[in-house]
């Protein structure tokens, strides 16, 4: 954060948004936070229904979906899943078995889980490591037996 406090210094100060450059780093911290608070970073961590759309490319063995009112939300393989979150298709790799139990994914920036327990909803989890937000969803995990 301190690296960043020269540049963010001639930002804020081209912008008006103080009389001089004498901000100290604690001020420049308050004003980092209001933004980010007027911002809705739990949307960094929605899951979007996917639409009517076909499996990206690579996805021929598609073995599991995760749905919430018959909305399709994750389709997952053997190699990876597809989500849509914060309005992008996010494409993420298999990190872990794939099964009727669930699946662990990642990106970049994002990780997410979908885990079963009997007797309850499916549960998927996404975490954003960029934003620290986190957000669990509940919905259907149905898996089919996929061959090579």
């Amino acid at each position: 954060m301190r690296g960043l406090v020269a540049p963010a210094l001639l930002l804020v100060a081209s912008c008006g948004l103080i009389d001089d450059a004498t901000v100290n780093s604690e001020q420049l911290e308050r004003i980092a936070i209001q933004r980010n608070q007027a911002e809705d970073i739990g949307a960094t961590a929605r899951l979007e229904p996917l639409g009517p759309i076909s499996p990206p490319p690579g996805y021929r063995n598609i073995a599991c979906r995760f749905t919430r009112g018959g909305e399709l939300l994750v389709l997952a393989g053997v190699y990876g899943a597809a989500a849509q979150i914060d309005g992008r298709l996010r494409i993420f790799q298999t990190q872990g078995p794939l099964g009727p139990t669930g699946g662990f994914f990642r990106d970049q920036e994002l990780a997410l889980s979908i885990g079963v327990e009997a007797g309850a909803p499916a549960r998927a989890r996404v975490s954003n490591r960029s934003t620290g937000a986190q957000q669990d969803h509940e919905g259907e995990w149905q898996c089919a037996q996929v061959t090579g």
